[in-house]
């Protein structure tokens, strides 16, 4: 609960008067703001752990936890070396989604998106995707940021007044993020594929606009029999770009 409503102050829900005093607050996370916010954070205080230990209740009613349920049965009368519990987990996630605010005071946004993307992981909720959007928008990282918009948006409930917010902020994004165009050269096998971090493009891939987070990247295309070949491409925000692959020489078979 806490993490979804400090989100409401920081990203510019119904609560903050405009979307620009929103986008002040996010960025600023000043102590006045704070102080007009905390009022409101001590009454909801006793309906949060109401709730969040109704959610806790209903998480256990369910599948066992991930950790739970790939554990060596053969293990597992020995103590963890971390609790694993849901409530220990969100506790972490908590402090974690705090931790990032204060990095996002303090203009370090790097640290901020990873404390925030950590706290989802441990305890997923809507309110640390919000946080984490506006982080990587922040940063710079316009496509990331445009994708997890769209992502809160998928799982905010129908009515929930976030839901706008985080439509127009991808709204917004669309035309900032750059998009780049692959194209396979005409003697390249069709087998090719372009390699991007841990993401495989294929056939189907090419010839589409893909967004891309502004800045320089680095692309691997490697195809069967054939050497790798690395691109370099610089793409600057709103950019539209075409790049031509194709694998490396085919390998040898001398011995």
């Amino acid at each position: 609960m806490l993490r979804c409503f400090v989100c409401c102050c920081v990203i510019g829900l119904t609560s903050c008067k405009t979307l620009k005093e929103a986008d002040a607050a996010m960025s600023a996370w000043t102590r006045e703001h704070l102080s007009e916010e905390e009022e409101k954070k001590q009454a909801e205080e006793g309906e949060a752990a109401d709730e969040g230990k109704a959610a806790t209740e209903q998480r256990d009613a369910g599948a066992p936890p991930p950790e739970q349920a790939t554990a060596d049965p053969n293990q597992q009368e020995q103590p963890p070396p971390i609790p694993t519990t849901d409530a220990a987990r969100g506790a972490a996630a908590e402090a974690l989604f705090e931790s990032g605010h204060e990095a996002m005071s303090q203009g370090d946004y790097d640290t901020a998106c990873a404390r925030f993307e950590e706290s989802n992981r441990l305890d997923p909720a809507v309110g640390s995707l919000l946080n984490l959007a506006a982080c990587e928008e922040k940063r710079g990282r316009l496509a990331t940021a445009w994708q997890l918009f769209k992502r809160v948006m998928n799982e905010l409930p129908a009515g929930d007044d976030r839901y706008p917010i985080a439509q127009r902020r991808a709204s917004d994004l669309r035309p900032r993020v750059p998009r780049l165009t692959l194209e396979l050269e005409r003697n390249a096998p069709k087998q090719t594929t372009v390699h991007y971090g841990k993401v495989i493009l294929g056939q189907a891939s090419f010839h589409v606009p893909l967004p891309f987070d502004p800045g320089e990247h680095t692309l691997y295309v490697v195809a069967p029999d054939r050497d790798r070949r690395a691109y370099q491409v610089t793409l600057r925000e709103g950019e539209q770009k075409v790049l031509s692959v194709a694998p490396g020489a085919p390998k040898s078979t001398a011995h």
